[in-house]
């Protein structure tokens, strides 16, 4: 699986925990803070994919420009 799916699973998975998530806050589900951290974890995988697929894809652009000079 490339960083790019990867990315759009846990975009998908995103989208799912915020919708899911608000009927988890009843009393004695889960807690407010509990929620916000796990929102917080997916949306730092994000991040991180999303930096590893720009530099997946200089990494190509620079291939190819080294292929061309040859």
């Amino acid at each position: 699986m490339t960083y790019a799916e990867q990315l759009e699973c846990a975009k998908r998975e995103l989208a799912r925990r915020k919708r899911a998530f608000p009927g988890h806050l009843a009393p004695g589900t889960l807690p407010p803070a509990k929620s916000a951290f796990e929102i917080g974890g997916i949306e730092a995988i994000i991040k991180t994919l999303q930096k590893l697929v720009m530099l997946e894809q200089a990494s190509e652009e620079m291939k190819s420009t080294w292929r061309r000079r040859d």
